[in-house]
């Protein structure tokens, strides 16, 4: 089921009245029904579908195919996939229809997020762990009957991509939760439309369970106010992707009046 929020009436990322687009706050391309009306405008969705798309079209292709996420374009989708099997000593490329075959997605797990954590600012975003999760059919069984001992799995890990990824869906949802507010208190928007490379302090992978979880959601976010320990208030989101699969959630912060003075000028 699709949730609609109330229209927004201004591009929640630059501002400008015209020419607005629904937003999905979750890619449509990973099962995302949750929509905030005229809230993104044609240059931002563009920058946003980019990066977007880096992964929905790189990483996670084989996945969402087998795993029948919804596409806006059918006729590219891949009928079989190709997965490797192992044999002994030996690797084996097998290509099997998408409806029989097992996919796996790497998904990165980050570091928290420094600004949250009390560590200083940091370039980049730092990976310190991967999660695979599986879709299709049973490893086990696929294994067995093809006569091998397991699987090898390689994919490039798109963490910049993902990251600006989640900090958009959590900013989006912040927004649809909280209202529209200065954009100058969020640090992740230069991230987002500029792709400033300082992920590593914004979003980060924390544990939690989120009450929606009990409605079993392929996907699961939250947005709130949290206090730090020297009293100041930010606005977090969370967002656990593949929340059903049992993934660890993203944590990211979207609104720190003052988050400027936490960025070294030099």
């Amino acid at each position: 089921m699709t949730h609609t929020f109330d229209p927004v009436g201004e591009c929640i990322y630059c501002g400008q009245t015209a020419d607005l687009t629904d937003e999905h706050i979750l890619p449509y391309a990973l099962g995302g029904r949750i929509v905030l009306p005229q809230s993104s405008c044609r240059r931002c969705a563009r920058i946003t579908g980019q990066f977007e798309g880096a992964v929905l079209r790189g990483s996670m292709r084989a996945a969402r195919a087998v795993a029948g996420y919804p596409t806006r374009r059918p006729r590219e989708r891949p009928a079989q996939v190709e997965f490797r099997v192992l044999s002994g000593d030996s690797v084996e490329s097998v290509l099997r229809d998408r409806d029989n075959a097992p996919a796996f997605f790497l998904l990165p797990m980050f570091e928290p997020p420094r600004y949250t954590s009390g560590q200083p600012y940091g370039r980049g975003v730092n990976i310190c762990g991967i999660e695979t999760i599986q879709f299709g059919a049973d490893p086990r069984v696929v294994a067995d009957e093809l006569g091998s001992d397991g699987f090898q799995i390689q994919q490039v890990v798109q963490a910049t991509e993902l990251a600006r990824l989640v900090a958009k869906a959590g900013y989006a949802f912040y927004v649809a939760s909280n209202g529209v507010f200065p954009r100058s208190e969020s640090p992740v928007l230069p991230m987002i439309l500029e792709g400033k490379d300082d992920g590593a302090n914004w979003v980060g992978s924390v544990p939690y369970t989120l009450n929606v979880e009990t409605q079993h959601p392929t996907h699961a976010m939250a947005a709130g106010q949290e206090l730090q320990n020297d009293g100041s208030v930010f606005g977090l989101a969370r967002v656990k992707l593949f929340s059903e699969c049992g993934a660890t959630g993203y944590e990211v912060v979207v609104r720190a009046p003052g988050w400027e003075d936490y960025v070294p000028t030099a």
